[in-house]
């Protein structure tokens, strides 16, 4: 068509970087005496990130997250793991 023109802009973003993920608590090696634990942390990032803890979605406020976790007698680990919308992972072993 002579004389038309459509001009249709698009954004990229580059995101070479996985996400920054920081595991508030537990800090270390604790000992509790309730079945309920809770993991909290941060998980930082340019694009959007979406968080699991042992595969479930968690909710981000902003930037932070917290999630109970049922635990079993003995030694409990959880993998905490941030994901950017680019698709790169980091995982962290609770």
């Amino acid at each position: 068509l002579l004389g038309h023109m459509s001009i249709v802009n698009r954004t990229c973003f580059l995101d070479s970087m996985p996400p920054q993920l920081t595991i508030s608590s537990p800090t270390g090696r604790d000992y509790v005496k309730d079945s309920v634990y809770t993991i909290w942390g941060t998980a930082l990032d340019f694009s959007p990130t979406e968080v699991r803890i042992a595969g479930m979605p968690v909710t981000l406020y902003g930037s932070n997250f917290s999630q109970d976790v049922l635990l079993s007698e003995g030694l409990n680990t959880f993998i905490v793991e941030a994901r950017d919308a680019a698709g790169h992972l980091t995982s962290k072993i609770v």
